[in-house]
Protein backbone atom coordinates (compact mmCIF):
# COMPACT_ATOMS: atom_id res chain seq x y z
CA UNK A 1 0.00 0.00 0.00
CA UNK A 2 3.29 2.82 0.56
CA UNK A 3 4.29 1.51 -2.54
CA UNK A 4 1.11 2.20 -4.23
CA UNK A 5 0.52 5.46 -2.38
CA UNK A 6 4.36 6.66 -3.34
CA UNK A 7 3.79 6.39 -6.99
CA UNK A 8 0.26 7.75 -7.33
CA UNK A 9 1.45 11.59 -7.12
CA UNK A 10 3.01 10.96 -10.42
CA UNK A 11 1.42 13.08 -13.18
CA UNK A 12 1.67 12.98 -16.92
CA UNK A 13 0.93 16.49 -17.71
CA UNK A 14 2.93 16.84 -20.39
CA UNK A 15 1.12 14.03 -22.50
CA UNK A 16 -2.00 15.88 -24.15
CA UNK A 17 -5.73 13.72 -24.17
CA UNK A 18 -8.12 14.73 -26.04
CA UNK A 19 -11.85 13.83 -24.26
CA UNK A 20 -14.87 13.14 -26.00
CA UNK A 21 -17.82 12.99 -23.59
CA UNK A 22 -20.97 11.22 -24.62
CA UNK A 23 -24.05 10.83 -22.08
CA UNK A 24 -22.90 7.69 -20.34
CA UNK A 25 -19.59 6.99 -20.99
CA UNK A 26 -15.98 9.36 -21.82
CA UNK A 27 -14.18 8.46 -24.26
CA UNK A 28 -10.45 9.70 -24.17
CA UNK A 29 -8.02 9.36 -26.92
CA UNK A 30 -4.12 9.75 -26.12
CA UNK A 31 -0.93 10.12 -28.46
CA UNK A 32 2.03 8.27 -27.19
CA UNK A 33 4.90 8.37 -30.07
CA UNK A 34 2.81 7.07 -32.64
CA UNK A 35 0.46 4.68 -30.16
CA UNK A 36 -2.99 5.62 -29.79
CA UNK A 37 -4.48 4.68 -26.71
CA UNK A 38 -8.00 4.51 -26.39
CA UNK A 39 -9.90 4.67 -23.12
CA UNK A 40 -13.41 3.92 -22.10
CA UNK A 41 -14.81 5.16 -19.41
CA UNK A 42 -18.01 4.37 -17.87
CA UNK A 43 -19.83 8.01 -16.31
CA UNK A 44 -20.29 6.13 -13.45
CA UNK A 45 -16.45 5.87 -12.31
CA UNK A 46 -15.78 10.03 -13.63
CA UNK A 47 -19.07 11.05 -10.91
CA UNK A 48 -18.22 8.70 -8.54
CA UNK A 49 -14.61 10.20 -8.78
CA UNK A 50 -16.21 13.30 -8.81
CA UNK A 51 -18.11 12.96 -5.69
CA UNK A 52 -15.04 11.97 -3.72
CA UNK A 53 -12.84 14.98 -4.68
CA UNK A 54 -16.11 17.35 -4.87
CA UNK A 55 -15.81 18.10 -8.39
CA UNK A 56 -18.42 18.58 -10.17
CA UNK A 57 -20.11 16.25 -13.15
CA UNK A 58 -18.13 14.90 -15.79
CA UNK A 59 -15.36 17.38 -15.31
CA UNK A 60 -13.50 15.05 -12.56
CA UNK A 61 -11.83 13.06 -15.62
CA UNK A 62 -9.62 15.19 -15.85
CA UNK A 63 -8.25 15.59 -12.25
CA UNK A 64 -8.34 11.44 -12.15
CA UNK A 65 -6.27 10.90 -15.33
CA UNK A 66 -3.87 13.70 -14.55
CA UNK A 67 -3.36 14.51 -18.26
CA UNK A 68 -3.03 17.85 -20.50
CA UNK A 69 -6.33 18.64 -21.85
CA UNK A 70 -6.66 19.08 -25.39
CA UNK A 71 -10.40 18.77 -27.43
CA UNK A 72 -12.86 18.30 -25.74
CA UNK A 73 -16.18 17.21 -27.14
CA UNK A 74 -19.94 16.23 -26.13
CA UNK A 75 -22.07 13.92 -27.58
CA UNK A 76 -25.01 11.63 -27.13
CA UNK A 77 -24.88 8.27 -25.89
CA UNK A 78 -27.30 7.45 -29.23
CA UNK A 79 -24.38 9.16 -31.07
CA UNK A 80 -22.54 7.09 -29.71
CA UNK A 81 -24.60 3.91 -30.19
CA UNK A 82 -24.83 4.75 -33.98
CA UNK A 83 -20.20 4.86 -33.90
CA UNK A 84 -21.03 1.73 -32.34
CA UNK A 85 -22.88 0.34 -35.36
CA UNK A 86 -20.67 1.98 -38.25
CA UNK A 87 -17.80 0.15 -36.47
CA UNK A 88 -19.63 -3.19 -36.27
CA UNK A 89 -20.44 -3.30 -39.39
CA UNK A 90 -16.38 -2.59 -40.25
CA UNK A 91 -15.47 -5.18 -37.84
CA UNK A 92 -18.15 -7.86 -39.24
CA UNK A 93 -16.16 -6.96 -42.16
CA UNK A 94 -13.08 -7.86 -41.29
CA UNK A 95 -13.72 -10.87 -39.16
CA UNK A 96 -12.93 -9.25 -36.05
CA UNK A 97 -15.37 -9.57 -32.91
CA UNK A 98 -18.05 -7.28 -32.16
CA UNK A 99 -16.75 -5.40 -29.15
CA UNK A 100 -14.65 -2.00 -29.02
CA UNK A 101 -11.62 -3.02 -29.30
CA UNK A 102 -12.55 -5.37 -32.42
CA UNK A 103 -14.24 -2.20 -33.77
CA UNK A 104 -11.44 0.36 -32.83
CA UNK A 105 -9.32 -2.21 -34.34
CA UNK A 106 -11.30 -2.25 -37.99
CA UNK A 107 -11.18 1.48 -37.99
CA UNK A 108 -7.44 1.01 -37.45
CA UNK A 109 -6.25 -1.29 -40.18
CA UNK A 110 -9.13 0.46 -42.26
CA UNK A 111 -8.21 4.16 -42.01
CA UNK A 112 -6.10 4.29 -45.30
CA UNK A 113 -8.84 3.03 -47.62
CA UNK A 114 -11.75 4.68 -45.50
CA UNK A 115 -10.03 8.18 -45.08
CA UNK A 116 -11.46 9.47 -48.58
CA UNK A 117 -14.71 8.37 -47.83
CA UNK A 118 -17.92 9.96 -45.64
CA UNK A 119 -17.37 7.91 -42.87
CA UNK A 120 -14.97 10.49 -41.38
CA UNK A 121 -17.79 13.63 -41.77
CA UNK A 122 -19.95 11.32 -40.21
CA UNK A 123 -17.98 10.11 -37.31
CA UNK A 124 -16.82 14.07 -36.66
CA UNK A 125 -20.66 14.64 -36.96
CA UNK A 126 -21.75 11.78 -34.43
CA UNK A 127 -18.75 12.81 -32.23
CA UNK A 128 -18.55 16.39 -32.20
CA UNK A 129 -14.34 15.81 -32.76
CA UNK A 130 -12.33 16.44 -35.66
CA UNK A 131 -11.86 12.70 -36.78
CA UNK A 132 -8.78 12.56 -39.30
CA UNK A 133 -8.63 9.02 -40.61
CA UNK A 134 -4.72 9.97 -42.16
CA UNK A 135 -3.96 10.64 -39.31
CA UNK A 136 -5.14 7.36 -37.44
CA UNK A 137 -3.39 5.57 -40.67
CA UNK A 138 -0.34 7.17 -39.41
CA UNK A 139 -0.32 5.46 -35.82
CA UNK A 140 2.09 2.19 -35.51
CA UNK A 141 -0.37 0.98 -33.24
CA UNK A 142 -3.52 1.46 -31.67
CA UNK A 143 -4.87 -0.23 -28.32
CA UNK A 144 -8.24 0.20 -26.51
CA UNK A 145 -8.55 -0.15 -22.58
CA UNK A 146 -11.95 -0.14 -20.66
CA UNK A 147 -11.88 1.07 -17.36
CA UNK A 148 -15.51 -0.26 -16.69
CA UNK A 149 -13.52 -3.73 -16.78
CA UNK A 150 -10.82 -2.90 -14.43
CA UNK A 151 -12.27 -1.08 -12.13
CA UNK A 152 -15.10 -2.04 -9.86
CA UNK A 153 -16.87 1.22 -8.48
CA UNK A 154 -19.36 1.41 -5.29
CA UNK A 155 -20.76 3.05 -2.55
CA UNK A 156 -17.61 1.67 -0.28
CA UNK A 157 -14.92 2.44 -3.23
CA UNK A 158 -11.81 3.38 -1.55
CA UNK A 159 -10.80 6.08 -3.54
CA UNK A 160 -7.66 6.95 -2.24
CA UNK A 161 -6.57 3.65 -3.08
CA UNK A 162 -8.55 3.96 -6.54
CA UNK A 163 -7.29 7.04 -7.54
CA UNK A 164 -3.31 5.68 -7.14
CA UNK A 165 -4.20 2.24 -9.01
CA UNK A 166 -5.82 4.26 -12.35
CA UNK A 167 -2.58 6.39 -12.19
CA UNK A 168 0.10 3.59 -11.66
CA UNK A 169 -2.37 1.44 -14.15
CA UNK A 170 -1.97 4.74 -16.95
CA UNK A 171 1.50 4.80 -16.07
CA UNK A 172 1.86 1.33 -17.64
CA UNK A 173 -0.48 2.05 -20.93
CA UNK A 174 2.06 5.30 -21.44
CA UNK A 175 5.04 2.74 -21.28
CA UNK A 176 3.58 0.58 -23.70
CA UNK A 177 3.38 3.50 -26.55
CA UNK A 178 6.72 4.52 -25.57
CA UNK A 179 8.22 1.10 -25.55
CA UNK A 180 7.15 0.30 -29.32
CA UNK A 181 8.32 3.73 -30.74
CA UNK A 182 11.48 2.08 -29.24
CA UNK A 183 11.10 -1.44 -31.37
Amino acid sequence: MTLLLLFSGCENKDVEADYLFFDNEVVVLVDVNDTLLVLSIPREVVLSYGSYKKIEGTQAIFGLLGLKVGTVTYASAENLEEIRTLLAALAFEQGLDDDASGRILALYRQAKCLRKSGLPDTLAKLSGYPVSLEKLAHYKSCHHFDLGQILEIDDTTDWQSTEAYVRIWLEGALRLGNKEQMI
